[in-house]
């Protein structure tokens, strides 16, 4: 087991300490037994006085029982037990048979205790029989006044009874008992009444109750009186051991000082002796080891050390040797492992010592290099420059670093990084041996090779340069701001959005002109090292642009935003002009739908009224009302045709017109949806020549902009009006924007309105563009107009002034000829014939019409409601029809499904189709299904003869 020294030396001390404690102690102990014993017996003698007192307490709680004695005993049996509870701990360790008589003794004084209650609860109850028997007898008195007849035989047996009461309860003389139930016996004679022998009964009872409280009070005050007896005698037995064991107790302490004392001194002489002889020794080994180490003689035979602390130290010393030995073995190896080339040299630049890397990277062996001079490997080093200026100022706190050239033993140079530091030494301990220094100070100097790293700058230097240029040339704007909102850098593009550099501003002020932060800035995500993306309308331009920010980690290790600005608002715009465009397809498929079905009820109206017109008187006033219903029909046709064209979904026809009918028939309808506040008035010229184009879109141009005129005059009223007249165009510039020179019908619409300026002239007829509340224009009118007049060849100008009111030129092409067909009040001739015709429609009012209708020009009809059981019916007998008249838009089976199936049977068959829509199909898709004809709805007989004969004659 291994000692310290400082254990050895703790237990040499601790035994004279622990001699000198066990001495002081053993007086001390026997002072405190001393103490402790006296205590003891003062003890036994409080409890003594304590017995003493519950004794007299216990006798005279029999004379007067009072609550105060009760509580005084109760305080003085607590007193009792503390005292009991103190001897039972001081007399632990005392004799068996005393020991088992203190275990005994809490109980004793439980039982004591006890008894004491018990004695007062017998005297509380002996102290109330007197008050109980005097209520008993005043009863018997009372009560037998009533009941008995001879009263004073009766009063005679109560004196008796009262004269054994008394005997009875003072002198306890328990041969009374039988004289007293005698009595009983005799008062029973002289009267049967319950009661008052009851009551005689609870006065025989109350008198035995109390002779046996009596029996139990003397038991009690017996056993108290024990009790206390045993209490004196167990005090009195230990007061005279104690007297003997301090007598025991005295002796013992004496002969173990004596001992104590003789063992104390021997101790110390051995522990002398051997202290003296032990650091004698390893002094002596301490010097030894000592001279050793300063003479490098490391193979010093250390003696055997002991194994503590001194021991320890030898170790060391050998250690330190060892340790010298591997540090330089160390620090030549940390050497040469070092990937810098390591020089040591003198302050004449002579070169004492080098490492591995050195000679690797000069291409020399190490002896060849210790026998150079520093300026001839550093090409840079001029020696005595170096000497006498740069080395002889440097100091060992401030090493220095240079960058200069060292050439290899081949002539060839490289670029190196010097660190270069001074050390103050007399010697200089190299692998060949000691150098002595006479200048007292070397040179140590790390040399990197820099060919890699200037590699590596010039290529970081071209991608700088690469990555800046970029940032240069870019088309979108680009800036970076650092984390306190403050401009870092702006690429061209963004100087010349800003109109200046605006480096070292905010960037919120700079790039948008807010006062603060940005509301929608994120920069909390650039320090989290994350993206982000964002849509924003600019408050400095009101432009949209999409912003990409991307976090940029700068040299100091803070995280600045680099932020490009893409301008969004063309692509914007064109988004909004397709949600608009895909707004208005919806709703023209909603017209069209609406379209088809005024057609489907327009139809039959039509058509029944032409064949009332036929069965009509020529001149009554039922043809009167039938022409007016005609004419009606003719001009929801009309409309319904507009809503078709607004769909879409009838692209219409151009044809030789007059301007003149469709202008004043345009006026009407306007008339009647413009307020009276507003005046219209017109100049139609009648010798306009014909244009070519379609109605309906001369229609909806008058229309759109008779509408834009009443909105500029809605709020004041004013004038509204229409020209039409022919101008020869010589000047186009003059005119309107791409009209070529020539002959033209010039329609022109004012109004007395607000007006526009310049700015708004130049958008008006930018699609969507409109300077109408939300929700009470689409933008889309006038664009329209200028579709629908660039489609005929034509052009469209406008002036206006703020307060002025504004003019629109519409300039149509004029044509020379005049428009094939026939007069006004030609009468159409309706041809028709006896062929047989397959009629199919789903709708069940329009195949009877024109089921009627054909037959009345003369054509065996067979009519279907059902394609699926025209088709069965033709399938059965193909060749039982010359023509098929088919409704395109028909349930489960469409008509140009139905025309396939019905040639797919007979090839030959001629086919015609009636519809809503002319978009649905084609001329390629009929041509392609193999229909003849096609009709939209709703038919006029003429048109539908005329089909009809034209399929059947053969005629295009």
């Amino acid at each position: 087991m291994r000692l310290s020294l400082s254990v050895k030396v703790l237990i040499m001390f601790s035994a004279l300490t622990i001699m000198t404690l066990v001495l002081s102690l053993t007086f001390y102990s026997g002072y405190k037994e001393n103490i402790s014993s006296n205590h003891r017996i003062v003890l036994l003698k409080d409890f003594i006085l304590q017995i003493e007192k519950l004794q007299s307490l216990t006798k005279t709680i029999s004379i007067n029982q009072r609550e105060s004695q009760v509580r005084d005993f109760e305080s003085e049996i607590k007193s009792t037990r503390d005292i009991i509870k103190r001897i039972t701990r001081l007399y632990s360790g005392v004799s068996p048979v005393f020991e088992k008589r203190l275990i005994k003794l809490p109980g004793h004084v439980d039982s004591f205790h006890r008894a004491f209650n018990e004695l007062v609860l017998k005297y509380s109850i002996r102290n109330k029989l007197p008050t109980s028997n005097r209520e008993l007898f005043k009863t018997l008195r009372e009560h037998s006044t009533l009941v008995v007849r001879d009263h004073e035989r009766f009063s005679f047996i109560l004196n008796e009874l009262w004269m054994l009461n008394m005997q009875i309860y003072h002198h306890h003389d328990l041969k009374k008992f039988p004289e007293l139930k005698q009595q009983y016996a005799n008062a029973k004679a002289l009267t049967a009444d319950d009661r008052l022998l009851g009551t005689v009964q609870a006065l025989i009872h109350n008198l035995e109750k109390d002779y046996l409280n009596h029996l139990a009070i003397k038991n009690r005050e017996a056993f108290v009186f024990k009790t206390s007896n045993y209490f004196f005698s167990l005090a009195d037995d230990a007061i005279q051991e104690l007297i003997a064991q301090d007598q025991d107790r005295h002796q013992r302490n004496y002969l173990i000082i004596l001992a104590i004392s003789i063992v104390a001194v021997c101790l110390n002489i051995v522990l002398w002796f051997m202290a003296s002889r032990y650091f004698n020794n390893f002094i002596l080994n301490q010097k030894q080891a000592i001279k050793a180490i300063e003479t490098d003689n490391y193979g010093y035979g250390f003696p055997a050390a002991s194994d503590d602390e001194i021991g320890d130290l030898s170790k060391a010393m050998k250690e330190l040797a060892q340790s010298l030995l591997k540090s330089k073995e160390r620090y030549r190896r940390l050497i040469d492992q070092a990937a810098d080339s390591v020089f040591v040299a003198g302050m004449d630049g002579r070169i004492i010592d080098v490492n591995k890397q050195a000679c690797l990277s000069l291409g020399y062996t190490r002896q060849a290099l210790l026998e150079t001079n520093v300026g001839q490997i550093d090409v840079t080093a001029i020696e005595e420059n170096h000497k006498a200026v740069f080395w002889n100022t440097m100091t060992p706190e401030k090493p220095v670093t240079i960058h200069g050239i060292h050439k290899r033993s081949d002539g060839s140079t490289f670029p190196v990084e010097v660190r270069i530091g001074v050390h103050q030494t007399r010697e200089y301990d190299s692998v060949e041996g000691k150098i002595q220094i006479p200048e007292g100070k070397i040179m140590i100097s790390f040399a990197r090779d820099m060919t890699q790293r200037k590699k590596a700058e010039m290529a970081l230097k071209q991608s700088e340069e690469k990555y800046r240029s970029m940032m240069e040339n870019m088309e979108d704007p680009v800036y970076i701001c650092s984390p306190e909102f403050k401009v870092e850098y702006l690429n061209p593009a963004m100087i010349r959005r800003l109109g200046r550099d605006a480096t070292g501003e905010s960037c919120h002020s700079a790039v948008h002109d807010l006062p603060q932060k940005c509301h929608w800035c994120q920069y909390e995500k650039i320090s989290e090292n994350q993206h982000y993306t964002l849509d924003i309308l600019s408050p400095k331009d009101g432009r949209s642009y999409l912003v990409s920010s991307s976090p940029i980690t700068q040299p100091d290790g803070t995280v600045s935003k680099l932020s490009i600005y893409r301008d969004v608002t063309e692509l914007k715009r064109l988004e909004s002009q397709l949600q608009q465009s895909q707004k208005m397809e919806s709703i023209g498929t909603l017209a069209g739908g609406i379209a088809h079905d005024f057609n489907n009820i327009l139809f039959p109206i039509l058509g029944y009224t032409e064949m009332m017109l036929d069965d009509a008187p020529a001149g009554s006033t039922q043809e009167k009302h039938l022409n007016e219903v005609y004419h009606g029909a003719q001009r929801a046709k009309e409309l319904i045709k507009q809503i078709l064209t607004f769909s879409r979904q009838d692209t219409g026809e151009l044809s030789v017109v007059k301007m003149q009918p469709i202008v004043k028939e345009v006026l009407k309808l306007i008339r009647s949806s413009i307020p009276s506040t507003i005046d219209i008035t017109h100049d139609i010229h009648p010798e306009c020549r014909m244009i070519k184009a379609d109605p309906t879109k001369i229609h909806q141009i008058i229309m759109n902009l008779a509408t834009n005129a009443y909105h500029a005059m809605q709020e004041t009223g004013g004038e509204l009006r229409v020209t039409l007249k022919e101008t020869q165009v010589a000047n186009p510039d003059s005119a309107a924007p791409g009209i070529m020179p020539g002959l033209y019908n010039c329609l022109t619409v004012s109004d007395t309105g607000i007006g526009m300026d310049n700015h708004l002239i130049e958008k008006i007829f930018d699609p969507y563009f409109t300077t109408k509340e939300k929700g009470k224009g689409t933008g889309m009118g006038l664009s329209v107009v200028h579709g629908i007049v660039s489609g005929m060849g034509g052009a469209i100008s406008v002036t206006s002034e703020p307060g002025n009111g504004s003019r629109f030129n519409v300039y149509f092409p004029a044509v020379r000829e005049m428009a094939p067909g026939r007069k006004t009040d030609e009468i159409d001739v309706i041809q028709g014939g006896s062929e047989r015709i397959l009629l199919v429609d789903d709708e069940v009012s329009i195949i009877t019409m024109l089921k009627q209708i054909l037959e009345r020009m003369g054509y065996q009809v067979t009519a279907d409601s059902n394609p699926a059981d025209a088709l069965t019916r033709f399938q059965s007998d193909p060749f039982s029809y010359d023509l098929v008249i088919t409704d395109l838009s028909m349930p489960k089976m469409s008509g140009d499904q139905l025309a396939e199936a019905v040639l797919s049977t007979r090839p030959d068959i001629p086919i015609i189709l009636n519809t809503g829509f002319n978009d649905q199909l084609d001329s390629e898709a009929l041509e392609r299904i193999g229909v003849h004809g096609l009709l939209l709805k709703p038919i006029v007989k003429t048109e539908l003869a005329q089909a009809i004969r034209n399929v059947l004659d053969g005629v295009n």
